[in-house]
């Protein structure tokens, strides 16, 4: 199994919450379903996936609630868990109507919590109301746990006032502020902030809907107070949103909602929920991050097969294998020459009317992107986001990996990842192409096992 993909039954998923404890993850989630209409205000619970495998999963149903109060139903909100000490400690956020309230929660078996309203007093600079989706995080330097809150700077009716705030404890009891962590003026706001450590480096993930959706990051080294941009801020494209981070035996892994189209089509608006799915995170020596798969390949890339394409003038394809089936993965090394203006993959393709999907690469705008091909007419596909910044130079080698998983697909190239998703599936031909240049493909593996 190589995609890191889950969504239950008959439903889907529109947020999750993530954590690793005793060879197991553990993936809260809210299902769309189960909201109430919006004139009762709403109501969502946490449902748990409990996994070894992220495969084979054992399912909870609502371990935390909403409740009921003075005549209206509050609205449990997204937040994170986190494990110390062979506890649970969970965060969220409760909502009814405009007002919201921090909720922290104990458990030991990750079922079973006691919760308690959090009381934290927001600076003068921010007006009296929290946003919703906190996390947390124990620093073991100072052991102190930090709650990390999303909030809105005072100012005038306009918007990009959002901003986040950081909260401290000895006790997980008692919360004082901590540091304004972050006050862009970019966004109006900002939801699903997570604070972390990674050895000398500090970490701050957030989303924003205005934002193409995307998962994005900042860094810092410990001891420093402003935040830098790394060279790409997102890991992924559009079709990752509203996530965070967890801890996995030392090593860290980054995890989203893959969404699903509207109206069931391929020519639909991308909805607010799906399923989640899950990368490994690897952080570069200048503190910049990057994404593989959650499992690692067993085997080396071995050189089973190699091809060339070239057309100086035009278009130059050729199918690699037919009938490749919706489930597999596909490793190779990627190599073009000067002046190659575009070159890639298409996945379920069928060169009879030259229909399909592709992750293309475009030397001349430092690119990946993926695209419902033919995109027309007037770009009828919405592929907004789905692309990220990839160096690309000539005569360098660069290993990619490419899963499918049924309507899912991900793309490992430079660190970075593509994720979609793929309704039609006009063919079954996996094809590699280039226009106007070369491009060498080589040490190709394909493995029709590694998704089941």
């Amino acid at each position: 199994m190589q995609i890191s993909y889950f969504q239950p039954k008959d439903t889907y998923i529109n947020q999750v919450m993530m954590c690793f404890y005793n060879e197991k993850y553990y993936i809260y989630y809210q299902c769309d379903d189960t909201r109430l209409p919006q004139d009762a205000g709403g109501s969502q619970g946490w449902n748990l996936a409990v996994t070894e495998d992220l495969e084979h999963y054992e399912v909870h149903q609502m371990v935390l609630k909403s409740v009921a109060e003075v005549g209206r139903r509050k609205t449990l909100r997204a937040g994170n868990v986190v494990i110390r000490e062979e506890r649970f400690y969970a965060c969220y956020s409760v909502q009814a109507g405009t007002d919201a309230q921090i909720v922290t929660a104990v458990s030991e078996d990750g079922i079973h919590w006691t919760v308690a309203v959090q009381q934290l007093v927001l600076p003068p600079e921010c007006d009296d109301k929290f946003e919703a989706m906190p996390s947390l995080f124990y620093e073991k330097e100072t052991k102190k746990w930090l709650l990390t809150v999303s909030a809105e700077k005072k100012g005038p009716e306009v918007a990009y006032r959002g901003c986040i705030l950081q909260y401290q404890s000895g006790d997980f009891t008692t919360w004082t502020e901590r540091e304004m962590l972050w006050s862009p003026m970019r966004y109006e706001k900002i939801e699903r902030p997570a604070f972390f450590t990674i050895g000398k480096w500090q970490y701050l993930l957030y989303s924003e809907h205005c934002d193409e959706g995307k998962i994005h990051y900042r860094k810092r080294q410990k001891g420093e107070t402003g935040w830098s941009a790394p060279r790409r801020g997102c890991l992924d494209g559009r079709c990752l949103e509203m996530g965070g981070v967890f801890s996995e035996n030392g090593r860290w892994c980054l995890y989203g909602i893959l969404p699903i189209r509207k109206m069931n089509s391929e020519l639909g608006d991308w909805s607010d929920c799906g399923g989640v799915l899950v990368h490994r995170i690897v952080q570069q020596e200048n503190g910049d991050l990057s994404v593989l798969p959650i499992e690692e390949k067993e085997t080396q890339l071995s050189g089973v097969s190699a091809l060339t394409l070239e057309n100086i003038q035009g278009n130059a394809e050729l199918v690699f294998e037919k009938q490749i089936g919706t489930r597999y993965r596909v490793d190779f090394m990627m190599e073009f020459s000067e002046l190659t203006y575009r070159f890639g993959v298409k996945i379920y393709e069928n060169s009879a009317i030259d229909s399909g999907y592709a992750y293309q690469f475009v030397p001349g705008e430092q690119k990946a992107e993926f695209d419902r091909l033919p995109n027309m007419k007037w770009f009828i596909y919405l592929n907004k986001g789905m692309a990220q910044s990839v160096s690309l130079i000539p005569g360098k080698k660069y290993p990619v990996t490419v899963l499918v998983q049924d309507d899912i697909s991900v793309l490992y190239v430079d660190g970075v990842a593509i994720s979609a998703r793929m309704k039609e599936k006009p063919g079954d031909e996996l094809k590699f192409y280039v226009e106007s240049g070369k491009l060498a493909v080589s040490e190709i593996t394909l493995d029709r096992e590694a998704v089941k």
